[in-house]
């Protein structure tokens, strides 16, 4: 990990993309899958195995699904409807910092991204911000 100073993150500020947000924040978020889901509220299904509780290949997933639509038995393994929720890892003020930091630390999670939330009534955030930018 290298320790960045204030001017280095403030050039990494400068001209980036804010994305159409106001005061934005780089946040890195992890995908998290829920099982067991009310199948009537959810349309999103996934095919476990009762010993492995490991999502089927999309190729699998076809064969239960024809198998599950006659009523066949599909030998052991059990539809499951999930909900994906995106859960906060790190907060950033660049972009490149969010992604330095998935590039990092990809394999000690499922799914991230960077998502972009707004400051924009965080005068605490802004104010980090300003002084970044040398406005104060």
């Amino acid at each position: 990990m290298m320790i960045l100073t204030m001017e280095q993150i403030a050039g990494r500020m400068k001209g980036q993309d804010n994305l159409c947000t106001s005061h934005p924040i780089y946040v890195v978020q992890q995908r998290r899958r829920i099982y067991g889901m009310d199948s009537a509220y959810i349309d999103d299904f996934v095919w476990l195995h009762d010993d492995e509780c490991i999502e089927v290949d999309p190729a699998e997933a076809a064969e239960l699904e024809e198998k599950h639509a006659r009523g066949e038995d599909t030998g052991g393994y059990e539809r499951f409807a999930y909900l994906d929720i995106w859960e906060m890892v790190q907060p950033f003020f660049s972009m490149i910092g969010a992604e330095e930091f998935i590039e990092a630390n990809k394999h000690r999670h499922t799914e991230l991204r960077v998502y972009v939330e707004s400051a924009y009534r965080n005068s605490e955030w802004q104010a980090v911000l300003a002084a970044l930018a040398g406005k104060e």
